[in-house]
């Protein structure tokens, strides 16, 4: 009797995740659109261009459980404008899409969508993405492969060549989360978040973000809010390299709230600051993330602090972590909470400066960044130390016979102890920096 009552639970249980649901070998769009309507598990037998987008569920009293096995075939649209139902699948509210690839090369795709929102994929059910390519699909506002509202897993498969002008792969409002697939070669035309916008809830355990570009700030992943909406995001795994911001974070742009336990961001560039990563808050570090090999044109940037902004350690640093470091305001403690977790262990056991004139230590409980300086006394030292991108501190009044330019991509202090009696300071852009 107890081997029944197993068994029939087993079977229910088999039922409720959709086990039972009948099979279709699918080739044309009549057959799809009426294998959906009830939910079922649906293996493509041909390439099937769409004339619309595929619903999944009405949002009302339809709310299917479908899979949908591209098997190496191709679901497409082909549009030269966008459209507000330019999606290739739209997953409305209630109901749950699971996108699979059979042929176990993803060579399966979801393609050629131009919507507002969501050109692949807009989603306000329940998404799984295991396997399969969503490429070459846009939109004239967020998500160029796939806008998220709802609740989204990425565990599998490939996101590239998709644009919107914010979130050129990926636009999270509601909860996302990656644990495998690459998101690669997308980028966002205006705005920030080549491979992903987050202003909703997203962990990150696995997967790749790569070669994304934005064309502001977040060349692979931009976190931060709109309106009263606050995006949390959280790294314990994964790769984020190669991508490019034309502003700050080649990697990360964050404004918010992010927490980093592992995974490696590395081989990232930005146009200002944060070759790795760019934060207007404070950062939760612990664990073993690598964040290191990032740049700011030719020099080392890869966590940058703006501001008086902090690296709270939420938990004890682990072997293999090793992040480096660089400052909107140096000569100051950068962290919260180190000596607590991490006990006496030197810094540069876990971060590096990206200055190459500065100094890690230990301050009471706190990690310290300082910065040395060069004493420049005249007009031709002051010369020769900007030339060699030096940190520099005035010891005397210095009369100043023409601009002293310095070059993009060089990074020089300039400690004024004492003020030229001329015209001091002039900082143009971030980029050129010229005494007049």
């Amino acid at each position: 009797m107890l081997k029944i009552r197993y068994l029939i639970i087993a079977l229910l249980c088999a039922v409720a995740q959709g086990a039972w649901a009948t099979d279709y070998n699918v080739g044309n769009e009549t057959d799809l659109r009426n294998a959906i309507v009830d939910g079922a598990n649906i293996k493509l037998t041909a390439d099937i261009e769409l004339s619309d987008y595929l619903s999944i569920g009405d949002g009302g009293s339809s709310t299917p459980t479908v899979t949908i096995d591209l098997n190496g075939k191709t679901l497409s649209r082909s549009l030269e404008a966008a459209d507000a139902d330019g999606h290739v699948i739209w997953v409305r509210t209630g109901s749950t899409l699971t996108v699979t690839d059979g042929s176990g090369d993803n060579s399966g795709k979801l393609t050629g969508g131009y919507a507002n929102n969501g050109g692949g994929i807009c989603n306000y059910g329940t998404l799984y993405f295991q396997g399969g390519t969503i490429t070459s699909c846009q939109t004239d506002y967020t998500g160029g492969a796939i806008r998220n509202n709802g609740t989204a897993t990425i565990s599998g498969g490939v996101i590239t060549n998709c644009s919107a002008p914010y979130g050129g792969a990926l636009y999270n409002t509601g909860t996302l989360t990656i644990s495998g697939g690459t998101i690669s070669n997308s980028s966002s035309t205006t705005g920030g978040g080549g491979g992903l916008v987050n202003i909703g809830t997203v962990e990150i355990s696995g997967g790749t973000f790569s070669g994304n570009t934005a064309a502001t700030n977040g060349g692979g992943i931009w976190n931060g809010n709109s309106g009263n909406v606050h995006g949390v995001l959280t790294i314990s795994g994964g790769t984020i390299s190669g991508n490019t911001a034309t502003g700050q974070g080649g990697g990360i742009w964050n404004e918010n709230e992010v927490t980093i336990s592992g995974g490696s961001i590395n081989s990232n560039t930005a146009g200002t600051n944060g070759g790795g990563v760019f934060s207007y808050s404070n950062i939760n570090l612990s664990g073993n993330p690598t964040i290191t090999n990032n740049s700011l044109s030719s020099s080392a940037n890869n966590v940058y602090l703006n501001g008086t902004n902090l690296i709270t350690c939420t938990g004890a640093f682990t072997d293999g972590a090793y992040i480096g470091i660089s400052l909107g305001m140096y000569n100051r403690s950068f962290t919260l909470g180190y000596k607590t977790q991490s006990g006496s262990t030197a810094p540069g056991t876990y971060f590096h400066a990206d200055n190459n004139g500065a100094t890690l230590s230990l301050d009471g409980n706190e990690v310290s960044l300082d910065t040395q300086y060069t004493p420049v006394s005249n007009e031709s030292g002051l010369r020769s130390a900007i030339s060699n991108g030096a940190n520099i501190k005035l010891t005397a009044d210095i009369n100043i016979g023409g601009a002293i330019t310095v070059n993009n991509g060089q990074t020089v202090t300039i400690n004024l102890d004492k003020k030229p009696t001329e015209k001091g300071v002039y900082i143009h852009n971030n980029k050129q920096k010229v005494i007049k």
